[in-house]
C-alpha cells in the first residue's frame, strides 16, 4: 500500500498555520487603522525623511531634534521608496506583523496546554481585541498600525515562547532585537528577563544570565551614548511637569497609571489561583512582570522618585496580562473537560476576588465594549466551572472571537488600512504648495506634517523625547499661541482658537511661516492676506514668503 504523502500530523500542523494566519489577516483588516495615523505620525518622519531627503528641511522638528528610533527609521525608508504614499506598503507591512503577533501568541498558548490549542486561542485573541491587551498607562500589545514597539512586542512574544522553552540563545536574539527597534524594550528587558531567570532557578547562574541578557546589553552599550544625552536637562523641574503633567499625563502620571492597578491586581490573583504545577515557568512570567509593574508603580507615587516614570515600567504589563489570560482560558477548559478539578478553598476565592476586580476595572474605563464583554467572559467562566460542560468553554472561546469580528465586518469587506485619507488641505498642500513651504497650523493639527509632507511651526503631536529638546518644544508651543506659560494641551487650543490676525500675522513672522492654516469651525479670525486654498472647514492665507 502507498503511503499517503501527508500524514494527520502534517495535517494538524497546517491547520494550525491556516488558522493563525487566517486569525492574524482578519484582525488586521477589522481593527486596522488608515495609514497615516496616531503615533506613525512622529514615527514615520525619520524614515520619509531617509527616503526624501527634499522634504521637511524647513521643519524644527525634523532638523533640529534628535529621533531616537533610528532602527524603525531604517526599516520603513524603503516602504516609502517603494510606495511613496505609503498605505499599501505599511498595510502589508502591518499584516506581516499582526500574522508574526499572533503566532507567536499561539506558541504561548501551547506551551499552556497540548489539547484545544485552536479554541482557546481564538478565545484569547477574541479577547485581546475587545480591550484585554490594554493595561496602564496607555499600553497595549498591538495596535492597527506598525509602529516601533509593534516590532518590538514581536520580540518580547518571541523571546517568552523561547524562555518558557528554556531555549536561552533564541530569547536572547529575539530581545536584543525588538530592543533595537525600541530601546525602552531593551531597557526592561534586562530587568524582567533576568527577574524571571533568578525566580526559576533561585540563584544566580551568570553563564544563563549572559546568554538570555547578553544580547540586549550590547544593544544598550551601542546606544548609550543616546540614552544618557535623552536624560540630560538643563532644567529638570519644568521638563517632567512638560513630560509627565502637560504633554503625556496618560503615560507617565503616577495618579493617572495607579487607575488600573486593579486590574494588574485581578490578573495576578487569577494567575496564581489557578497556575497549573507543570508550567513554572508561564506562571512564573505572569507573576514577575505583574508584580514588577505593581511595584514601578507604587514606587512612582513617592515624590522624590519621579523621574522612574520614564523607565515606563509598565510596558510590559500587557504581556503578564496576556499569560494570566492564557493561563485562565486552559484552565477553563481543562476543568469543562474533567482533565483537573474545580478550584476549591483559597483557590476559588483567589480566583473570585480576581475576577471581581478585573469587572469593576473593566467599568471604570472608557473603552467600550469592554466593561460588557469581560463581564460575559467571567459569568461564561463561572457557568463552565459550575456546570463542567465542554461546550460551554468552546461557545465561549469561539463566540468571543465571531463577535469581535462580526462587531467589525464593514471593515473586513472594505478595509480602511490600505488607505491614506488626505484631507482636502493636507492634499493642497502636498501637491500645489512649494517643497520648502513652512505652515503655521493650529497646535491640534497633528496629522498635518506626515500627510502635507511639508515643514509645520509646531504641533502637539510630536514633541521630542530628549528632555532638553522636550523644554524648547513647550517654549515653542507657547510662543505659538502667544503664550508665557501653558496649564494644558487644551489651554493651548482655546489659546490658538482666540489669536486674532495681528497675532497670528505676528507668529507667523516670528517663524518665518509662509502659510497660516486655520479651521473656521473653531478660529474666528480672518486675515487681510491672500486666501490660497478654502473649503469648508479650512483657509488657508499666504503671506507671500
Amino acid at each position: 500500500m502507498t503511503r499517503p504523502w501527508v500524514g494527520p500530523t502534517t495535517w494538524s500542523r497546517l491547520l494550525v498555520v491556516a488558522v493563525v494566519i487566517v486569525t492574524g489577516v482578519g484582525f488586521a483588516l477589522a481593527y486596522g487603522d488608515v495609514f497615516g495615523t496616531k503615533n506613525q505620525l512622529t514615527y514615520l518622519l525619520d524614515g520619509l525623511v531617509r527616503a526624501r531627503p527634499d522634504l521637511y528641511q524647513n521643519d524644527w522638528f525634523v532638523t533640529q531634534n534628535h529621533h531616537y528610533h533610528v532602527a524603525f527609521a531604517y526599516l520603513t525608508a524603503p516602504l516609502f521608496q517603494l510606495d511613496p504614499d505609503g498605505a499599501i506598503a505599511f498595510g502589508i507591512a502591518q499584516l506581516v506583523a499582526m500574522i508574526a503577533t499572533f503566532a507567536a501568541i499561539y506558541g504561548l498558548v501551547a506551551a499552556a496546554t497540548a489539547r484545544g490549542r485552536l479554541i482557546v486561542f481564538v478565545g484569547v485573541v477574541g479577547f485581546l481585541a475587545v480591550g484585554g491587551g490594554h493595561a496602564l498607562g496607555g499600553t497595549y500589545l498591538y495596535a492597527g498600525y506598525l509602529q516601533p514597539s509593534a516590532l518590538a512586542t514581536i520580540g518580547w512574544l518571541i523571546a517568552a515562547n523561547a524562555w518558557v522553552r528554556d531555549r536561552l540563545v533564541i530569547a536572547g536574539i529575539a530581545l536584543a532585537l525588538g530592543g533595537v527597534f525600541h530601546l525602552n524594550y531593551a531597557v526592561l528587558s534586562v530587568g524582567a528577563f533576568g527577574l524571571c531567570e533568578l525566580a526559576v532557578h533561585r540563584r544566580f547562574d551568570a553563564r544563563r544570565l549572559a546568554v538570555l541578557l547578553g544580547p540586549s546589553l550590547l544593544v544598550l552599550i551601542v546606544f548609550l551614548p543616546m540614552l544618557v544625552a535623552s536624560s540630560k536637562t538643563s532644567n529638570s523641574k519644568l521638563a517632567m511637569e512638560v513630560l509627565v503633567q502637560f504633554e503625556f499625563p496618560g503615560h507617565f502620571k503616577p495618579s493617572r497609571v495607579r487607575l488600573e492597578l486593579l486590574a494588574l491586581a485581578g490578573w495576578q490573583l487569577i494567575a496564581l489561583s489557578i497556575r497549573p504545577r507543570d508550567r513554572e515557568r508561564l506562571t512564573l512570567f505572569a507573576l514577575v512582570t505583574l508584580t514588577t509593574v505593581i511595584v514601578a508603580v507604587l514606587l512612582v507615587q513617592i515624590g522624590p522618585l519621579l523621574s522612574v516614570t520614564r523607565l515606563f515600567a509598565w510596558r510590559i504589563a500587557p504581556f503578564g496580562m496576556l499569560v494570566a489570560q492564557i493561563l485562565l482560558f486552559v484552565a477553563i477548559r481543562e476543568i469543562a473537560n474533567g482533565d483537573r478539578p474545580r478550584p476549591r478553598g483559597w483557590h476559588l476565592v483567589g480566583l473570585a476576588v480576581g475576577a471581581s476586580l478585573v469587572v469593576y476595572n473593566a467599568f471604570t474605563r472608557p473603552r467600550e465594549p469592554y466593561p460588557e464583554v469581560v463581564t460575559c467572559l467571567m459569568v461564561a467562566c463561572a457557568l463552565t466551572i459550575a456546570l463542567r460542560r465542554e461546550q460551554i468553554a468552546n461557545v465561549l472561546c469561539a463566540g468571543l472571537c465571531a463577535f469581535v469580528l462580526w462587531s467589525k465586518r464593514s471593515h473586513i469587506a472594505a478595509p480602511v488600512m490600505f488607505r491614506n485619507d488626505e484631507a482636502g488641505v493636507t492634499s493642497w498642500a502636498k501637491n500645489e504648495s512649494p517643497r520648502d513651504a513652512v505652515f503655521l497650523i493650529p497646535p491640534y493639527y497633528g496629522d498635518f506634517r506626515l500627510r502635507a509632507r511639508r515643514a509645520v511651526v509646531i504641533d502637539d503631536k510630536s514633541p521630542p523625547m530628549y528632555l532638553d529638546e522636550l523644554v524648547d518644544w513647550y517654549r515653542r508651543l507657547c510662543s505659538a499661541v502667544d503664550a508665557k506659560t501653558l496649564s494644558s494641551l487644551g489651554d493651548g487650543w482655546e489659546r490658538w482658537n482666540a489669536l486674532t490676525p495681528e497675532n497670528l500675522v505676528a507668529v507667523a513672522s516670528r517663524f518665518h511661516a509662509s502659510y497660516i492654516v486655520l479651521d473656521k469651525t473653531q478660529n474666528a479670525a480672518r486675515l487681510g492676506a491672500p486666501i490660497a486654498y478654502e473649503d469648508g472647514t479650512n483657509v488657508v492665507y499666504s503671506l507671500g514668503r
